[in-house]
């Protein structure tokens, strides 16, 4: 049974899946593989990862504002701009 989980992490571990995502689908500690692999923890081998930088989204921005007022769909220059012009 070990031998076949060995087998299995291996496989797995050669697609690109993590430890963790490994102990996830089998019920296995990632430390317990990472022994049984004879792999050393990410954090102490001192390589590194692929990374991808991604944008964030912008999150929806609501202005609740006097006598029921609501600006709704627009980034923060957009409310800016429009407060400005409602000032004016």
């Amino acid at each position: 049974m070990l031998a076949k989980l060995v087998s299995y992490a291996a496989e797995r571990r050669a697609q690109g899946a993590t430890l963790l995502a490994i102990g996830g689908e089998i019920g296995i500690s990632w430390r317990s593989l990472s022994r049984w692999l004879g792999e050393r923890a990410a954090s102490s081998s001192g390589g590194f990862q692929p990374v991808r930088v991604v944008q964030p989204r912008a999150s929806a921005l609501v202005v609740r504002g006097p006598h029921g007022i609501v600006i709704e769909g627009l980034d923060i220059d957009g409310v800016v701009e429009l407060v400005q012009r409602l000032d004016e």
